[in-house]
């Protein structure tokens, strides 16, 4: 299998691998089509293969030569995506996500997208969409592999075949190793690292060095290309964002693609090579690198200016992606693959340096200017603050919310005597409610310590078994340092706000598939298993902590959640009408039919006698309108940031109520004593 002849089955193949890929983030009933990248990965480490051992037998390799032609082949066609992609990002993004765009093109340049966005985001959450660079972490794995793998074959070539395979299939074999053991504990760094990944380029390596087998028949070649085919298939039509991938996993898609690679090769005439050998999947084939390139940055323009791409709205970005993509491969990537006299391998050079230069450069720019801030006028800029403010300042991170001295923040109000006023427990919605407490405390004279911690319900003796996030023990051992905290200095007044219904459905509506029962509670009577079980474990953690309060003379408060919006992000709608880029907010309202549907299990464990106790304030008459649906929209600006966390502005909009809901429930406290 050393001759470099040309092998249009392989462009076939990378024709189904992109395909799959688009796909899949077109959502066109592929739920797994994420297994393209890993085809491609096979693909290149055979292709890489076959070239370097060739040069390598006949003495004429040269590793400056194989970097002018990776330069050649990725660089010019990512030079273009990219600087369209800043270009497209600096008119439809908003800021902060221009100044994490502005982030994401450096760690391009420096070939780690795929360790910045291991750090930033998951591939299958809903954030992904405002990422238009997010695809090219697996550019940046196939790049992070020829710094070493050319190196490690000149080394290599000095040794028989046999051991060349045996050590290039040991490291297969660690990686695959890493990959079975990350996917299990370091599931998103397993997606997106080198290590855990290199297996899979190295088997398409360990492909390249193997030599035709005279015990292969046609039948025998027939059966494995056909095995191969459907190791791709149906992964791609079974696995979902909640497969656990890569790890073994990824065994079905990678080994299938050797094999057809493989088969295809001792037999040309095959029915497998003759599909993959078919016109039109050769051609998609050859634009597949700039139609990898294209796909995602449109994908995601598209669905800011369009919205949800169903039906027809899906056919625009699939027609100008693959507009795209011809154009690049004939006006960049053809003309730069060539060796001309217009373009030497100095010129190519300093042109490529350039290039990244420039995208360097402007992403300085967009990062260290929080996305060109200063173009907004003062008030377009409080838009950006509803959609961008998340209240970070008023949380804490869950080792500094055991610490006394550590819990955000104190407003220089000294407790009276040795008993702290009020102490506020919650997760995320309390910490966007810090301003208002804040207030609430310089008004009042009053002490108050916030713990804010996201997605850490403000309960005793709870644990979260399937959020991978908090570990069971440590959150148990987190949750009774709060019970020491409160021992010790034992608060006139400890209030709770968080998103309850999160913790009775066991997931959030924003939360990727992949994480159905992520919130789901246990305890040590309850496996957290269902929903069912969820709720007796949330009832008896208030019951337990209402009893505590009771016994140590601490007024405990709830505030029940706020209605859910029916708007996904309308502070985002906002901003974007403000500054001309769309025509009108959408105002998509719920209902408060629907609100009390969403907090149906919440509220009967409310109304639970027991808990008669508790002081409940709900603030949900305030966020109504006149017709009873959830307001999204105030004085022009946003009540929501997202579906369920209200803003700055949408808080000031409670504060009275808020304030008097407190004050009424204190004076008739008062009076009744």
């Amino acid at each position: 299998m050393s001759s470099q002849t040309y092998r249009p089955e392989i462009d076939g193949l990378r024709a189904i691998a992109v395909g799959l890929v688009v796909l899949y983030h077109l959502d066109w009933g592929c739920p797994g089509g994420y297994i393209g990248v890993d085809v491609f990965f096979v693909i290149s480490g055979f292709l890489i293969t076959k070239i370097l051992s060739q040069e390598l037998e006949q003495q004429q390799f040269s590793l400056s030569g194989f970097w002018v032609r990776r330069i050649r082949r990725i660089v010019p066609a990512a030079l273009v995506m990219v600087l369209a992609t800043l270009f497209a990002g600096y008119r439809w993004l908003t800021p902060a996500e221009l100044a994490q765009l502005g982030k994401s093109a450096m760690a391009q340049v420096g070939m780690v997208s795929n360790i910045y966005f291991w750090e930033d985001t998951s591939y299958f959450s809903s954030r992904a969409e405002t990422k238009p660079l997010l695809h090219t972490w697996s550019l940046a794995v196939e790049e992070q592999f020829y710094i070493f793998y050319p190196l490690a074959l000149m080394f290599l070539s000095r040794f028989p075949l046999r051991t060349r395979f045996g050590v290039l299939a040991g490291g297969a074999l660690i990686s695959l190793g890493l990959s079975c053991y990350g996917i299990a504990f370091h599931p998103e760094a397993t997606y997106y690292l080198l290590p855990p990944r290199a297996w899979e380029l190295l088997v398409g390596c360990l492909l390249a060095l193997l030599g035709k087998s005279s015990q292969l028949s046609f039948s025998r070649a027939n059966l494995l290309s056909l095995v191969g085919l459907l190791g791709i298939a149906i992964p791609a039509g079974v696995y979902t964002a909640r497969t656990s991938f890569p790890g073994l996993t990824a065994i079905p898609p990678v080994v299938g693609t050797a094999l057809v690679i493989y088969a295809t090769a001792h037999f040309p005439g095959l029915a497998i090579s003759r599909l993959l050998s078919w016109k039109p999947m050769v051609g998609l084939g050859l634009i597949s690198y700039s139609l990898y390139l294209w796909h995602w940055p449109v994908i995601v323009f598209c669905t800011m200016l369009l919205g949800h791409l169903a039906g027809w709205r899906a056919m625009i970005p699939l027609v100008l992606m693959l507009v795209l993509a011809v154009l690049s491969w004939w006006l960049v990537e053809t003309p730069f693959r060539r060796k001309s006299e217009w373009l030497p391998k100095p010129r190519l050079v300093v042109g490529a340096v350039a290039g990244n230069l420039l995208i360097l450069a402007i992403g300085l720019l967009f990062y260290h200017t929080d996305g060109w801030l200063s173009r907004y006028s003062a008030q377009e800029r409080l838009l950006i603050e509803d959609l961008t403010w998340t209240g970070e300042e008023y949380g804490c991170s869950l080792s500094d919310s055991l610490r006394f001295e550590q819990l955000p923040p104190s407003w220089n109000i000294p407790p009276k005597g040795d008993r702290l006023d009020w102490l506020a427990w919650g997760d995320s919605h309390l910490r966007t409610c810090g301003p208002l407490l804040e207030q609430f405390a310089r008004e009042e004279n009053c002490s108050c310590k916030i713990i804010a911690t996201s997605g850490i319900p403000p309960l005793p003796d709870v644990c979260l078994p399937h959020n991978s996030d908090c570990p069971p023990n440590a959150l148990l051992k987190r949750q009774q340092e709060v019970r020491e905290f409160l021992d010790q200095h034992r608060p006139r007044n400890l209030l709770l706000m968080c998103r309850w219904s999160v913790y009775t459905d066991g997931r959030n509506s924003t939360e990727p598939p992949s994480h159905p029962d992520r919130y789901l509670l246990s305890d040590v009577q309850q496996s957290g298993s269902s929903r069912d079980s969820s709720d007796q474990v949330l009832f008896r953690s208030l019951d337990r902590l209402n009893q505590y309060c009771q016994e140590r003379d601490i007024v405990l408060w709830l505030v029940k959640q706020v209605p859910e919006t029916a708007e996904a992000f309308p502070a985002k709608e906002t901003f974007q009408w403000a500054i001309g880029r769309t025509s009108d907010p959408s105002d998509t309202r719920s209902t408060l039919a629907d609100h009390y549907r969403r907090q149906a299990r919440v509220e009967q464990i409310f109304q639970n006698p027991r808990l008669a106790g508790i002081r409940f304030i709900d603030l949900t008459p305030a966020l109504l309108n006149e017709q009873g649906e959830v307001r999204n929209y105030e004085a022009g600006r946003a009540l929501y940031r997202d579906s369920n966390h209200l803003t700055r502005w949408g808080w000031e909009i409670l504060r009275q109520d808020f304030f008097s809901a407190i004050r009424q429930r204190q004076q008739s406290y008062s009076q009744a004593h």
